[in-house]
C-alpha cells in the first residue's frame, strides 16, 4: 500500500514580510519623529526663564547684548568675540576719550552663524557711533567660513539663532548644522533634567547662576573676569594650535562696509600671554593687518579660561584703546588746526 508523505512545513514567521514591513516602517518612524519631537520640545524650553536660570551657563543670558540697546547713542562700539568682551572696559575708555562707550561683544561660536548681526541691529537703531572698534584674537583675526572647526562648543552659536530669529532662516541654519543642533537639543536634556531633579528632590545650592544681563547693564557690556590668574602656559590652552594668518580681503572688507556708518573703523588685535609658543608668531605676520600693536601681557594676567584677560589684563587693553583713540583725535585736530590757519 502507498501512501502519501505530507511534505514537511517551514515553521512561517509571524506576520511574514508584511510583518517586516510594519516593523520598518515603526523603526524609520522613530528614527525620524524622535528627534524632531525632542528638537520641538526642546527649542522652546531653552528660550524660557526657568531654564536660563537652571541650566548653569550664564553665558547664555547675555548673549545678543547690543540688541537690547535703543537710543543708547555710544560714540564708542566695541564688538567682537568673547576676547573683546572680557578685554575692553568701558569705564575706562570712556573717561579717558570723554566718549560714551559699549562693548556689545558676543562669543565666537556666535560669530561663526551670525557674523556682524549683533551689530548691524545695534547700529540700525542708536546714532552713528564715531568709532567702530573690532577686536579679534589672533587666532580668529580672519573671515570665519561658518564651520565649527576652532570652535569648542556651538551652544551660543545656536542658542542665539534660536533667540533671536525665526522662520525660514533659522530653520535653514539648524539644518546646515544639524549635528551641532543634536548637540544642543543633547544639552538642553541634560540640562533641563538636572534642574528638575533638583526641583523635584528639594536640593539647594549655595552655587546661583550669574545674571549676565544685568551684570552687562552695569559694565556697559563689559565682561569681567577676576583674578587670580594662570601660572604657565599650557601646550593645552584653547586654541594654542591654531596659527595666526593675516586676512587682507577680510580686513578690507570691513574697513569699507563700515565706513559709512562711523566715522572711524578700527580692526584691533585683542592681547595674548607673551609665553604662548606662537606669540612671536602672531606679532610677526600680523604686524600691519591690524590697526594696533598686538600687546603681549604676561600670563598671569590670563583666567584659566584662555584668551580671556583677568580684570587687570583688561585694564592694560583698555587703557591701550583709549590711548589709540585720543591719538587719532589729536592727528585729526591738528589737521583741522592746520587748514584753519
Amino acid at each position: 500500500m502507498v501512501t502519501e508523505s505530507n511534505p514537511i512545513q517551514e515553521p512561517s514567521q509571524p506576520g511574514g514580510k508584511a510583518g517586516l514591513v510594519r516593523s520598518g516602517l515603526l523603526y524609520s518612524t522613530i528614527v525620524i519623529v524622535l528627534p524632531l519631537l525632542l528638537i520641538a520640545a526642546a527649542f522652546p524650553l531653552a528660550k524660557t526663564s526657568w531654564f536660563l536660570t537652571h541650566d548653569k551657563y550664564p553665558w547664555l543670558m547675555g548673549l545678543g547684548y547690543g540688541r537690547s540697546l535703543v537710543h543708547a547713542d555710544c560714540d564708542v562700539v566695541v564688538f567682537g568675540d568673547s576676547s573683546a568682551l572680557s578685554s575692553i572696559d568701558p569705564r575706562i575708555v570712556g573717561p579717558m576719550t570723554h566718549m560714551k562707550t559699549c562693548n556689545i561683544a558676543d562669543t565666537g561660536p556666535v560669530r561663526v552663524l551670525s557674523e556682524t548681526r549683533t551689530l548691524d541691529v545695534y547700529l540700525s537703531q542708536n546714532a552713528r557711533p564715531k568709532y567702530v572698534v573690532f577686536m579679534y584674537s589672533p587666532w580668529a583675526f580672519h573671515a570665519y567660513d561658518k564651520t565649527w572647526d576652532t570652535e569648542p562648543s556651538p551652544i551660543e552659536g545656536i542658542a542665539y539663532t534660536l533667540f533671536f530669529d525665526s522662520g525660514p532662516h533659522a530653520a535653514s541654519i539648524f539644518l546646515r548644522h544639524l549635528k551641532q543642533s543634536f548637540e544642543f537639543v543633547s544639552w538642553v536634556g541634560q540640562a533641563s533634567l538636572h534642574g528638575a531633579l533638583k526641583v523635584v528632590f528639594h536640593i539647594h545650592s549655595d552655587e546661583r547662576i550669574q545674571d549676565l544681563r544685568a551684570l552687562r547693564n552695569s559694565t556697559n557690556g563689559y565682561y569681567p573676569f577676576e583674578p587670580p590668574g594662570k601660572t604657565a602656559c599650557s601646550a593645552a590652552d584653547e586654541m594654542s594650535h591654531v596659527e595666526p594668518v593675516p586676512d587682507p580681503a577680510w580686513a578690507t572688507r570691513l574697513h569699507q562696509s563700515y565706513s559709512a556708518k562711523a566715522d572711524h573703523v578700527l580692526l584691533d588685535l585683542a592681547p595674548m600671554p607673551s609665553c604662548d609658543p606662537l606669540a612671536l608668531k602672531a606679532q610677526q605676520r600680523l604686524s600691519g593687518a591690524a590697526d594696533n600693536e598686538l600687546v603681549l601681557l604676561p600670563v598671569s594676567l590670563f583666567s584659566s579660561e584662555n584668551p580671556h584677560p583677568t580684570t587687570d589684563g583688561a585694564k592694560i587693553a583698555s587703557r591701550a584703546l583709549g590711548e589709540q583713540i585720543m591719538a587719532i583725535e589729536q592727528r585729526q585736530a591738528s589737521k583741522t588746526g592746520s587748514i584753519e590757519k
